[in-house]
């Protein structure tokens, strides 16, 4: 079960952004994973970090025409207004694959999980 889930293209530390980005490795995760089981009081081999990159092949094509403005989506709001979807919403094409980090643990672990995975992964990365 996920006990926690960052959109790293969202972080908002930008160092943890970089570290989590660029510089994720299986020793990394092995780290991370240690921490948080000593939070939890359980083993580390119950938890489980990943770095997820999903890239949407079928947006290449239009990829071009969607950075030149030239094909724009746009969403008429309930309130009659017309905005580009990419004003208020994540799932617009950036050129760059979504990357999630995710932290999966048992579900009697999930809330202390959440609780302090920001912190503990700021302070494993660096």
């Amino acid at each position: 079960k996920r006990g926690y889930a960052s959109n790293v293209s969202q972080e908002g530390d930008y160092l943890l952004r970089y570290q989590l980005g660029t510089k994720f490795t299986p020793d990394r995760a092995q780290t991370i994973e240690k921490a948080v089981a000593e939070e939890c009081g359980c083993s580390p081999d119950y938890i489980v970090a990943d770095l997820v990159k999903i890239e949407n092949s079928l947006f290449k094509s239009a990829s071009t025409l969607m950075e030149e403005d030239k094909f724009p989506f746009l969403i008429e709001r309930r309130n009659g207004t017309v905005e580009a979807i990419d004003s208020f919403s994540t799932l617009t094409y950036t050129g760059e694959p979504r990357t999630t980090f995710y932290l999966f643990c048992p579900e009697e672990h999930r809330q202390t999980v959440q609780e302090c995975a920001g912190e503990i992964i700021a302070g494993t990365i660096e």
